[in-house]
């Protein structure tokens, strides 16, 4: 397995195995997806998501492509489907519903209060906000149940 090197907070300076490099900024989130298999890193200007395996990266979107800053992505497994959380002020309420392949917004849904996390797997789609929780059919992103956490 390629041993990454990095200067720690920088996507600049990443640099895996084939010497691949973003210019992304600085990172601000690194997750996994459901099985471990991919990583995404959200930073200053953009996401990427690279394969554990051989830190190749897989996909690469900067923020003014995507509809605005991105706090949260979650990714399904290994498909190019995405769950893209607002960053600013204005979109913490927002997800975005992302083709990584076609690069462009399936569906937006907006909620009255900040999402606190996303979770999806090959049916639903989970957005817990402060005092509720949304369940969405992955297919159609109607809503199934709004659970009041108060």
């Amino acid at each position: 397995m390629a041993e990454p090197t990095k200067t720690e907070g920088s996507m600049e300076r990443l640099t895996c195995g084939s010497g691949t490099r973003s210019s992304l900024g600085e990172i601000s989130s690194v997750g996994l997806n459901q099985d471990g298999s991919c990583i995404v890193v959200i930073a200053r200007r953009g996401f990427s998501i690279l394969d554990v395996e051989t830190c190749q990266p897989l996909y690469q979107e900067y923020f003014h492509a995507c509809g605005g800053v991105v706090r949260e992505v979650e990714m399904l497994f290994q498909t190019s489907l995405l769950a893209l959380v607002g960053g600013t002020a204005e979109s913490r309420g927002q997800l975005t519903m992302w083709n990584a392949r076609a690069r462009c917004s399936i569906c937006t849904l907006k909620f009255s209060s900040d999402i606190c996390a996303v979770r999806l797997n090959h049916r639903r789609a989970v957005v817990l906000l402060k005092t509720k929780v949304h369940i969405f059919d992955l297919k159609t992103m109607k809503s199934l149940l709004v659970v009041d956490r108060e």
